[in-house]
């Protein structure tokens, strides 16, 4: 099972068809890992990385979400294998108390 939910996140075709078919049998689904294919947000955080890596802020004031929404979608992305941290913004505007990640986008294989 855990070979198959790993290919349903790189084909989103297959990930569909999952889901698809365990809403047919059990009308609702338990692993959060599939949702990814369902949120909007995700598409769009991982799209902009695939830009050029960015930190949580940069994506926020880009997107039009707030800070948390960013972290807690980055986290997601992150244990899926779809997004990583690449390094550390020294200029982050927090100044010495906090730092800002960078990540960006892990291509698809």
């Amino acid at each position: 099972m855990y070979g198959l939910m790993q290919k349903a996140l790189v084909d989103e075709d297959l990930a569909y068809a999952i889901v698809g078919q365990a809403l047919l049998d059990e009308g609702s689904i338990l692993t959060s890992n599939i949702e990814i294919f369902y949120n909007d947000e995700k598409k769009e955080i991982v799209a902009s990385l695939s830009t050029k890596p960015k930190t949580s802020r940069e994506l926020a004031y880009e997107l039009g979400l707030s800070g948390s929404t960013i972290k807690g979608h980055l986290h997601d992305l992150r244990r899926a294998g779809k997004v990583r941290i690449i390094g550390k913004n020294t200029r982050s505007i927090k100044g010495k108390r906090k730092c800002a990640y960078v990540w960006e986008s892990v291509p698809s294989r």
